[in-house]
């Protein structure tokens, strides 16, 4: 499992680019499957799980 700030991306850029950053695999095409928040009312904080 990977793990990464968005920086500015949608998430499915980010995990591309956490992908790459943290394997050295280069993968051009993600489907995000599920998305939950982490959090209640206090933070816009989500997290994405993405099938490669």
């Amino acid at each position: 499992m990977l793990c990464g700030m968005l920086d500015e991306l949608n998430p499915e850029q980010a995990i591309i680019k956490e992908i790459e950053e943290e394997t050295g695999y280069r993968v051009t095409e993600v489907t995000k499957i599920y998305e939950a928040s982490t959090t209640q009312d206090a933070h816009k904080e989500k997290r994405s799980i993405s099938l490669l």
